[in-house]
């Protein structure tokens, strides 16, 4: 979800397609907490629509198709997704992946309980006693955002649902598992709803250099297992070239089971080319 968030963000700043125009996508991102590093790759094509030149509504209006390739130390995701911007207040999409767990770090790892603790000792514990193994699922979903510009001022409200399924190895015993992605407590059918609210501020410095910075308040509940995650803080996206950002996330934690406090925050970083 913020990796879309940060390019619809900066979509007003983008090119205009004419007919059809071959995309790609390329990020790198780490954090402090979590999977650690995560590269994503999106070739695509993208499709002008009724793109009007002087209107504030239909300025910039496409569908967009992508490959999506992402990779980290425990995962792997790979399939297909498709973006739709009718008017240019609204950007939905829809996607499908399958996802291979390797078995390394904290994937994938089964609790008997939806309550279980999950925190990093226990994680580490049950990877010592021998219950941690691979896996293979599918994840699929749909999303959207509404957002607007004020002058400087950029409003945007997001939204997306998502289903996951996951089949772990033999030795991942429990009816529940530790998802790796979105450090929660999972079914192995499970969904999750995802819902997030930016208030940001726009400085433009020149043609090539862009600051984008305020705030960003997400929260994630899963449906069978009732976790949920919410955090709120810092974005920051900085842009040096068209095609180039850099975006820092800096979120205390509001509600979650193992960070019961709001500091240490949440740090996430992410450096992406797109054309």
């Amino acid at each position: 979800m913020l990796s879309f968030l940060a390019l619809s963000l900066l979509s007003a700043s983008t090119a205009q397609a004419t007919d059809i125009t071959p995309t790609v996508s390329a990020k790198l991102g780490a954090s402090l907490f979590g999977l650690g590093l995560k590269a994503s790759l999106r070739p695509g094509a993208k499709l002008a629509l009724w793109n009007q030149e002087d209107s504030l509504l239909f300025g910039d209006t496409f569908l967009h198709g992508q490959v999506i390739l992402d990779t980290t130390p425990a995962y792997s995701r790979l399939g297909a997704g498709v973006r739709f911007s009718p008017i240019a207040v609204f950007e939905g999409g829809a996607h499908y992946v399958v996802c291979p767990y390797f078995g390394t770090f904290s994937s994938v790892i089964g609790f008997d309980s939806p309550d279980d603790d999950y925190s990093d000792d226990e994680l580490d514990l049950r990877i010592d006693q021998g219950l941690r193994g691979g896996g293979f699922g599918t994840r699929y979903g749909v999303d959207g955002s509404l957002r607007g510009m004020v002058g400087p001022v950029i409003v945007a409200l997001t939204g997306e649902y998502t289903r996951w399924q996951l089949t772990p190895d033999d030795n991942v015993v429990g009816e529940y598992y530790f998802e790796p992605e979105m450090a929660l407590m999972l079914a192995w059918n499970d969904s999750l709803v995802n819902l997030g609210a930016v208030l940001l501020y726009q400085h433009v410095f020149n043609d090539d250099h862009k600051l984008i910075a305020g705030n960003y308040t997400t929260t994630v509940t899963v449906q069978n297992t009732g976790d949920n995650m919410t955090r709120t803080g810092l974005l920051a996206v900085y842009n040096w070239r068209p095609e180039w950002s850099a975006l820092l996330l800096v979120q205390a934690y509001l509600n979650d089971r193992v960070y019961t406090s709001p500091m240490p925050p949440f740090i996430g970083w992410q450096v992406s080319y797109s054309k």
